[in-house]
């Protein structure tokens, strides 16, 4: 599941989110800072997973100086792939090189590009779901003549 997925620019400023489970993106800036800050003075190598209890937080940095960050709950692996494609996309695209300052401009493109790889949970209730869901069902199973007798044993 994914939490948190975005972009960051140069000192941890936010250029543009989308969070599912409440986590807060102002947190993540100075965080993921500190953490390559802390790295870097280690002598340890660039940061890419933060591990937490049930979840990892996994860094991609693109060539134009952003950071693309998913905060996640399993599937690291795959996520780690899809971060990099993110980042390329950036690289690809219009967007300046980062220097910490964020326009408008800047959130536009980072929002299409994650539009195109990160697609929002829907909103709509299982019952919701299900009411939508039903009469199309419902008809599939009486044009079929193999599912006919479950109409017949859901009206019981």
């Amino acid at each position: 599941m994914i939490r948190l997925f975005g972009v960051l620019s140069t000192g941890g400023v936010p250029v543009h989110f989308k969070s599912t489970g409440g986590a807060e993106e102002m947190v993540l800036g100075p965080l993921i800072e500190a953490s390559r800050s802390l790295s870097q003075m280690m002598g340890s190598g660039e940061v890419r997973r933060l591990a937490f209890k049930k979840d990892t937080m996994l860094l991609a940095e693109c060539e134009k100086g952003y950071i693309v960050v998913a905060l996640v709950t399993g599937a690291e692996d795959y996520m780690e792939s899809l971060l990099q494609m993110v980042s390329e996309a950036i690289d690809e695209s219009d967007m300046p090189e980062a220097d910490g300052v964020v326009t408008a401009a800047h959130r536009s493109i980072a929002a299409n590009i994650i539009d195109r790889y990160v697609v929002d949970p829907p909103n709509a209730s299982f019952s919701e779901t299900i009411a939508a869901i039903w009469r199309p069902v419902l008809s599939a199973i009486r044009s079929d003549p193999h599912l006919n007798g479950i109409e017949a044993r859901l009206n019981r």
